[in-house]
């Protein structure tokens, strides 16, 4: 737009847009672009998981966990699914037709396992989706550096990456030093900043799996112990959302029967695309893992869709006595599923009925 002369002074940008294209073109800067422009991508893209309490803590609105972000996956005690829920994220994003990859660095996770928990791992069969699994080789201990470096290259390769876990990711220097010399784990602060920098440009959703530590010699004013997650700062800060596993209580068949598996609590101590601090209650069965089919009955309760009169539970000329059962009828009968998760997910009060605001838990991380 061309200036305006006024009294013999030449008058300057008539728009504030305009005179902040003068400036940024003057530093040099002018591939900068603004917020308001249809090219920039900072709209949120998100995959439901096929866990209803599980996507309305992630994105209430867009229900599911969001494509391009980073997600840490922790928990206080060991064994409460954090590879297991990793894992049915990215299941979630195969049936999306999303790439995937998981990272074993642990080397624990066995071909089998996958293929129980219904991820495609054959590339013949779905070339467009298949999960790569990558691992030592043979009894080599591969550092966190070329760990990293690797991740940095397939992040705008996949959608979705798991890195299990950070725990195991160690530097080259510790593996270096001889067996009688102190070995300091993590470390890998530095590190994963520089990956960082280096990965601006990567599409992939990384879920990093990690575990929390108790901080030596640090106190708490109110008593009890300081726990850190493992890997130092760099991930908490670069991560968009913190997800936290606690346990809760034991599911039993009956009041005194043995436990057929257990309540864990999924909590967002962090969430940068939407409220952070929400909680939802997650079913680990023992033996099948975290059910879906489980989540959509317990809210069916909550909402009326299926009726409990004493330890009977019904839906339509459908029953069952005891949860168990109803969820047996549940995974056996696909109509009666679809039926029920079609009237939970078309309800709007299901936010409501489903995740609940928490308080932030005495001792948690900042």
């Amino acid at each position: 737009m061309a200036s305006k002369k006024k009294s013999g002074v030449e008058s300057g940008p008539t728009s504030i847009n305009e005179q902040l294209d003068m400036e940024l073109t003057g530093l040099g800067l002018g591939n900068l672009v603004k917020l308001a422009e249809n090219f920039c991508d900072m709209d949120v893209v998100c995959v439901p998981t096929g866990f209803p309490q599980l996507d309305l803590i992630l994105h209430p609105e867009l229900r599911g966990f969001p494509l391009g972000r980073d997600i840490e996956i922790y928990s206080r005690q060991p064994e409460l699914g954090k590879t297991s829920i990793a894992l049915e994220f990215l299941k979630a994003a195969q049936r999306a037709g999303l790439r995937t990859l998981y990272d074993d660095v642990e080397k624990t996770m066995t071909l089998q396992y996958l293929k129980d928990m219904g991820l495609q791992i054959d590339p013949e069969v779905a070339p467009d989706r298949y999960a790569i699994r990558l691992m030592r080789h043979e009894k080599e201990a591969i550092p966190a550096e070329v760990w990293l470096d690797t991740i940095r290259k397939l992040a705008n390769v996949m959608h979705v990456i798991a890195v299990d876990s950070v725990a195991a990711l160690e530097k080259k220097a510790n593996l270096d030093k001889a067996s009688g010399e102190p070995n300091q784990m993590g470390g890998l602060s530095l590190m994963l900043s520089e990956f960082y920098k280096k990965n601006v440009s990567k599409q992939a959703t990384i879920l990093w799996i990690n575990q929390m530590r108790t901080k030596i010699g640090a106190y708490s004013p109110n008593g009890g112990e300081v726990m850190d997650t493992t890997g130092g700062r760099a991930i908490k800060f670069y991560s968009s959302i913190r997800l936290e596993l606690s346990y809760v209580d034991k599911i039993k068949e009956s009041k005194d029967g043995d436990p057929v598996g257990m309540r864990i609590k999924a909590f967002t101590s962090k969430n940068k695309v939407a409220p952070q601090w929400r909680q939802a209650n997650l079913s680990y069965l023992f033996g099948y893992g975290f059910s879906p089919f489980w989540d959509y009955m317990e809210l069916a309760q909550k909402m009326g869709v299926v009726e409990k009169s004493g330890s009977w539970l019904r839906f339509g000329d459908k029953k069952a006595q005891g949860p168990l059962n109803f969820h047996k009828l549940m995974v056996d009968d696909k109509d009666l599923f679809n039926q029920i998760r079609l009237l939970v997910d078309g309800e709007d009060a299901v936010a409501g009925a489903n995740s609940s605001q928490g308080e932030k838990p005495e001792g948690a991380e900042d």
